[in-house]
């Protein structure tokens, strides 16, 4: 009866339903909605039924909020099963065994296409920022004129003249 109540009300007597049940209770008519009108729009768009729905769940995504979606994460994970067995079951071994050569064609150029583009990416990226590898720490390299870093010169390692000695710091002559 609490939902009859203004908001004041409610709270006061301690019955404000929580913001998951609306949401929950918003997913499900939406998804009656998308049921009934769905293949409607799939027709008039002539889009896939598939891309409906995930156009669908783009859009309620933001009024559905992080919390019920990460709590409905075991049913998607289930629905995503069933979807992968019934993507499977369409597939006929005798179907790929024959086109076999353009599948192979067509993934390894897939693969080529994909590693040029990273490499192009990677070549723009650094041309446009050219000293953002040049230190993990986020700091600039700086190497004195024995190739040495900033943090070896503090550790004394790789001293210029090699000596052993206790200590010290620059591995200067002495």
């Amino acid at each position: 009866f609490f939902f009859f109540l203004s908001p004041n009300s409610r709270r006061r007597m301690g019955h404000e339903p929580p913001l998951a049940l609306f949401r929950l209770a918003g997913l499900g008519l939406a998804l009656a909605a998308l049921h009934v009108a769905g293949p409607a729009i799939s027709r008039a768009t002539r889009l896939p039924f598939i891309t409906v729905c995930l156009l669908a769940g783009i859009g309620l995504q933001p009024l559905l909020g992080g919390p019920l979606l990460s709590q409905l994460q075991p049913a998607s994970n289930a629905a995503l099963g069933i979807i992968t067995i019934a993507a499977g079951s369409e597939l006929v071994v005798a179907n790929l065994r024959t086109q076999s050569r353009a599948i192979a064609a067509v993934t390894s150029s897939m693969a080529a296409a994909t590693v040029v583009a990273v490499a192009c990416a990677m070549a723009v990226f650094l041309a446009a920022y050219p000293d953002a590898f040049t230190s993990a720490a986020g700091t600039k390299d700086i190497r004195d004129g024995y190739g040495r870093s900033e943090r070896q010169q503090h550790a004394g390692i790789g001293r210029p003249h090699g000596g052993e000695g206790g200590g010290g710091g620059g591995g200067g002559p002495g």
